[in-house]
């Protein structure tokens, strides 16, 4: 059958799209043309288990579209189609045969929304360009694009020829070949036409632009072609083709696309999109398909070809895309703001799914504000009525212009004293007005309880609260901006705080400060001077004056520091000279009167001042040597020539004179040396007698300080992980001393020994203030008296509101894990203890005790005393549990009327025990409410913990079955749940898998899997990502679920084995398909904490990196919190010799364990994982939400990527966008699937 080509015609319908006969997805039209329709539905994971379900395009032959015709409804049209390609933002169908009813409705919904004849698509807003500077401008960005496409060229072309011929090689069909060879041939004869035709029609289709009058509209290259002769369906399917890789293309290039079309259609007031933009992937995509037609060739070498222009041509598009908007931006016109009318929909009008957006940058003041609204409003429950009176911004500006300061009061508190006097006590404040004080006081209280800020600088800092409440709620971008006037005030007084800690403890200026920061404050609270110059002008001339004083004194006491050094050094080199010479000797009462009189520190006094090359040092050295060999004991003195031994005196003299301290002992031993030189035989005598021997006690005593003081040798244990803390401080650390009444010493390291074994710190005046070794400030360290200032780096403004988002988070979690109604912990968190406490039973043989206890009847309670009164009764008996229970023992509600108890180290008897202690106290107690009195019994099941035990939801389970038991018993009795049977299975299940492990790792039993992890912001450039999963078969050849296999390697220490085999096989893999799928941002690989924490296993992933012959960049490996949370030192230095090769790190299951952002900040991971137990529960459960809010702010704050797991509905892809969460990862955005799949796919 015979058609006309027709261009493609963009029209945005909504739709209901089913695939022969299955599930109906809701999607939308976004263009059609005689041949076929392109498709968009919501969510990847919808539309990929709806067309992507089907192996072939052949199988899915009928594809039945309902679209809303009128106000009645929807009316089907089955459409006989194939999927013609698909791609991440929809898919193409081909029509099997004409569809006349179906174009000719969406023909008639085009033109009923067709502007009217001689309107404009311009915006009323922009400015008309004149003529010539419009055609320069076009001009110019023309001349761009030629030169990057005329560089880019040959190397397209040599693309081209490669990819052919290796395709050619990889065909086993000779025609297919035939093909491939023909055009590889065609392409090598015209290498000149293909690139100068491509270049002219490229400036045809500028001198297009630069001639269009404003009310026309440009036509794309398909409608600009002379051919409209009859065309057979294969050309309807390269189009396709074109359409799936610009689609690609239009993804990666998203952001800086957008922005250029926009700015183009307001350069040119009319209307721009895909077909009409010569920068466009899909234009240059067809520019070149017209100039294929010329070369012939089938649709399977074309295909290669428009890869090879996207990889070789468009791949770098943003540097040319950001030259143009410049000449754009250059004419006066905002890319980023501008919005021209027009027809049809922008590319990012048209995305409104979850997965296209790209969100605006959060402030922190919006950060902060979100997540001090989220935390009172899970502690506080319900939010105001939406109909309540409410108070605005302008409102709330004129109360702060009436509120008095007060010192006690907070900000908040006194506007909503003012609103509730002036308007009411039902009016409340606007949330977003409201949300703005809070963030304010949130981050002033942050900031007053940061260790930089003494009590000279406190007063001032909550003086300007107001002032500074008054911009932020004209201006919240107020902190963001360092420039701003008053973020920049804030944080000069961070920086000056550094160096006025100590003058309010009695230091020279310190009246003077204090009165200059009263004299500020004061300032600042009679009007909003925050920004006017003269005040910047003071704080910044106070910083400058002290940090002039700050570092005037410490270059002094750092100059004091290398003279001690260069004294100590030198000591060390005479001792060692000394021992050398005579160490381990006897000496003469000569030499050791000389040395002890001085002439030991004249060596260590010459060396020092004058170094060795010197000739007083030689002199100095020689006479040791000179009257060493003359004095010895039992020898007579050798005849002296008169001159010689005048010699000796003379340097004798001149060596004590230059070192005079013990001036009369040296005097009265040169005049015996003088006697004994000149022939006194009994002088001599006594000068020769051997008096001392020269080992390490006599040097000690000569040279105390040139004793070996090294404490390296001294780390042990625990104090190890904080002398290293030490040995890894750098000059200009800030150290906080905490001393008496709360107060605190900021401390600066200005100097340290070469081999870090001796400090020396000064404080905020500069002026010496602890000098210590490495041992002893590691025990303080230790010992919590000294802390290093962390985030020292960051200004005072960013360090104050990380900090008040960690603390906030850390209450959030804290409330996370309670239960509201008792304040005991949850079921969650005792789900995470009881792993914990089962872990420590497997690694140590410990034993420990699991109660799990239900109350009889309770149900009668709740009828009798309402739900009011059963409430009131579940409080009561929690409170017994407290009081009968041992400080170690953890206590949770686990159900309605269930609690559970966890005893650490302890036995199955003492268990028992105490559950029955339990039981009686709940049966002695009476409750009374309302008039009614009822009698509570419990039923108590006991579980023994040990390293036979199987998973937590197993003892938990074995817990119940053993409370069951004792309720069909009579209830009010507790009865153990008896493990023997189960240690006999496990013990067989676990011997019957060791063989299995083996076979599995030497068989091929085990296979790669993987599964999507999606950018939920594509349009900010991110690519999909993979995690890489285990499979193993079963005795068929099924492949199972991995749990119990890898749960069996842990248990027999051969997990490390399965790594290793899972590291080499993907290795294996990507190193032969790098190039297929490079459209991947990344791969996670799993270790576990056994891998990560042998160094054997991280060498042998070292060495493979090393010989790699794939992207490392595009490598991640994931990581459990649990397993780095054991040793973060150690796991930090495993982490950074592996990010070395470019690989990432992704911190998996965050927020199951002991989340703390404490040690987030110390571990160098670039993604964190939500646990997949708050991100299924966060549509119900606000805690949930909140953690999930919670720990993307604070991750992203830190610089991390957040992902979020166990994603199964378009409902919780909605809701992590809004959360503004990166990347999610379940089932609604794809299911696990063979690691070969990715190829099939086209990535």
């Amino acid at each position: 059958m015979e058609r006309r080509q027709y261009p493609r015609v963009d029209l945005v319908h909504p739709a209901i799209v089913s695939f022969s006969g299955g599930q109906q997805f809701d999607c939308t039209i976004l263009n059609y043309s005689q041949c076929g329709l392109y498709i968009q539905c919501k969510g990847k994971g919808l539309w990929r288990e709806g067309c992507c379900a089907h192996k072939s395009a052949e199988s899915l032959d009928r594809i039945q579209i309902k679209i809303d015709t009128s106000s009645n409804g929807f009316h089907p049209f089955s459409v006989g189609a194939k999927v013609a390609f698909l791609s991440r933002s929809g898919f193409g169908v081909s029509f099997l045969m004409d569809e006349p009813e179906l174009l000719s409705y969406l023909t008639s919904i085009k033109k009923q929304r067709e502007t009217p004849t001689g309107q404009t698509g311009g915006s009323p807003d922009i400015p008309s360009l004149p003529a010539h500077k419009l055609i320069r401008t076009l001009q110019r960005g023309a001349s761009l694009t030629r030169d990057y496409f005329s560089n880019k060229f040959p190397a397209f072309l040599t693309r081209v020829e490669r990819d052919l011929q290796n395709a050619s090689e990889a065909v086993a069909d000779s025609e297919a070949e035939r093909e491939l060879l023909d055009a590889l041939h065609a392409i090598q004869r015209h290498h000149e036409s293909l690139s100068q035709g491509f270049l002219k029609q490229l400036e045809r289709a500028f001198e297009t632009l630069k001639s269009v009058p404003d009310s026309a509209v440009v036509r794309s290259p398909a409608e600009q072609s002379d051919e409209m002769a009859l065309v057979a369906r294969d050309d309807f399917d390269e189009w396709i083709e074109v359409v799936r890789v610009s689609r690609m293309a239009d993804v990666d290039l998203a952001a800086e696309g957008v922005q250029l079309e926009r700015g183009l259609a307001c350069l040119l007031r009319q209307r721009i999109n895909p077909e009409t933009n010569p920068l466009s992937p899909y234009f240059v995509l067809w520019t070149m398909k017209t100039q294929l037609e010329q070369l012939g060739g089938g649709l399977m070498a074309k295909r290669i070809v428009y890869e090879a222009i996207r990889f070789a041509l468009i791949d770098e598009f943003s540097g040319l895309f950001a030259e143009w908007i410049g000449l754009i931006k250059a004419t006066g016109i905002e890319t980023q703001s501008c919005n021209p009318e027009s027809n049809s929909p922008t590319p990012g009008e048209v995305r409104k799914q979850p997965s296209a957006g790209k969100r605006q940058r959060r402030t922190l003041f919006a950060r902060l504000s979100s997540m001090v609204g989220r935390q009172k409003q899970t502690i506080a429950g319900a939010s105001p009525a939406q109909d309540a009176p409410r108070v605005g911004q302008q409102e709330v500006m004129q109360l702060l212009d009436r509120i008095p300061y007060s010192h006690y009061l907070s900000l908040g508190e006194q506007i909503r004293n003012h609103v509730a006097q002036g308007w009411g006590p039902e009016v409340v404040i606007e949330p977003e007005v409201l949300g703005r004080v809070e963030a304010t006081e949130k981050l002033f209280a942050s900031i007053e309880e940061d260790w930089v800020i003494g009590p000279a600088m406190l007063d001032l800092v909550h003086r300007l609260r107001l002032p500074f409440l008054k911009q932020a709620l004209e201006n919240p971008q107020v902190i963001d901006d360092p420039a701003h006037p008053s973020r920049r005030l804030l944080d000069v007084i961070g920086e000056l705080s550094l160096y006025s800690g100590m003058l309010a403890q009695g230091r020279p200026g310190a009246e003077k400060i204090d009165a200059q920061f009263r004299e500020i404050g004061e300032a600042a609270l009679k009007g909003d001077i925050l920004e006017t110059p003269q005040l910047h002008q003071r704080i910044q001339s106070l910083l400058d004056e002290r940090r002039r004083a700050f570092e005037g004194n410490r270059d002094l006491a750092v100059r004091s520091c290398r003279e001690d050094a260069a004294q100590l050094e030198a000591q060390r080199s005479v001792r060692r000279l000394l021992e050398g010479k005579f160490g381990n000797q006897s000496i003469s009462n000569l030499l050791d009167r000389l040395l002890i009189n001085g002439w030991a520190e004249l060596l260590v006094q010459t060396l020092t001042a004058q170094g060795e090359d010197s000739n007083a040092w030689r002199v100095y050295l020689r006479m040791l040597d000179v009257l060493s060999k003359l004095f010895v004991d039992g020898k007579e003195l050798p005849a002296i020539e008169p001159a010689v031994a005048e010699d000796i005196v003379l340097v004798l003299h001149k060596g004590f004179s230059v070192y005079p301290v013990f001036q009369e002992k040296a005097a009265e031993l040169i005049q015996q040396i003088e006697h004994a030189l000149n022939g006194n035989t009994a002088v001599q005598q006594q000068l020769s007698q051997s008096s001392e021997q020269m080992d390490e006690i006599y040097l000690d005593s000569l040279l105390p300080e040139s004793r070996d003081q090294t404490a390296r040798s001294d780390r042990q244990g625990e104090h190890d992980l904080w002398l290293n803390q030490v040995y890894q401080m750098e000059l200009d650390d800030w150290l906080t001393e905490h001393r008496q009444k709360g107060q605190a010493r900021l401390m600066n390291l200005a100097w340290k020994s070469s081999d870090g074994e001796w400090l020396v710190f000064v404080d905020g005046s500069g002026v010496k203030s602890l000098e210590t070794n490495a041992v002893r400030l590691g025990q303080g360290l230790q010992q919590g008296l000294y802390a290093l200032l962390e985030d020292k780096e960051l200004p005072l403004v960013e360090r104050a509101v990380r900090s008040a988002l960690e603390k906030s988070f850390e209450q959030l979690r804290q409330e996370s894990d309670q239960d509201r109604l008792t304040g005991l912990m949850n079921r969650r968190a005792l789900m995470r203890e009881l792993k914990s406490m089962l872990q420590l039973a497997r690694d140590e043989g410990s034993h420990h005790s699991l109660i799990l206890l239900d109350l009889d009847k309770f149900r009668i309670a709740n009828e009798v005393c309402g739900i009011e009164g059963g409430d009131h009764l579940l409080r009561k008996v929690s409170g017994i549990f407290r009081t009968y229970l041992s400080g170690d023992a953890q206590l949770a509600r686990t159900g309605d009327n269930e609690f559970t108890i966890l005893l650490p180290q302890s036995t199955v008897e003492k268990g028992f025990q105490v559950a029955e202690t339990q039981r009686r106290a709940i049966e002695n107690f009476k409750f009374s409410w309302n008039g009614h009195s009822i009698n509570i019994t419990a039923s108590l099941g006991i579980v023994v913990i040990d390293d036979t035990s199987g998973s937590p939801e197993e003892l938990m389970a074995e817990a119940g079955y053993a409370c069951s038991l004792a309720k069909s018993e009579g209830q009010n009795c507790s009865r153990v749940y008896q493990a023997s049977r189960r240690k006999i299975e496990r013990h067989r299940e676990l011997t019957r898998s060791v063989p299995l492990i083996e076979e599995a790792l030497e068989g091929d039993r085990l296979q790669l899997y993987c599964q999507l992890i999606s950018p939920l912001f594509l349009a900010e450039g991110e690519q999909d990502h993979y995690e890489i999963l285990l499979r193993i078969k079963d005795e068929n050849g099924d492949l199972q679920n991995p749990v119990s296999f890898i749960k069996a390697a842990e248990e027999f220490n051969r997990i490390r084995s399965v790594d290793r085999w899972v590291v080499n096989s993907f290795f294996d893999w990507y190193e032969k398909y790098a190039e297929r799928v490079d459209r991947v941002g990344l791969f996670s690989v799993n270790l576990s904490g056994q891998s990560l924490s042998d160094a054997n296993f991280m060498g042998f992933v070292k060495d493979r990196l090393m010989k790699a012959s794939c992207p490392l960049d595009r490598i991640g490996f994931e990581i459990t919190e649990t397993a780095l949370v054991k040793d973060i030192e150690a796991a930090n230095r495993v982490i950074d010799e592996i990010k070395q090769t470019g690989c990432k790190f992704l911190l998996d299951d965050f927020g199951s364990g002991y989340s703390s952002f404490s040690y987030l900040k110390e571990l160098k991971v670039d993604y964190v994982k939500i646990d997949g137990v708050f991100v299924k529960d966060l549509l119900d459960d606000e805690s949930s939400r909140a953690m999930v809010k919670g720990i993307t702010e604070i991750a992203q704050m830190m610089g991390k990527k957040v992902i979020a797991e166990y994603v199964e509905s378009e409902a919780l892809m909605i809701a992590l966008q809004n959360l503004q969460v990166d990347f999610a990862q379940g089932y609604a955005v794809g299911r696990p699937a063979p690691l070969n799949s990715l190829i099939e796919l086209g990535y």
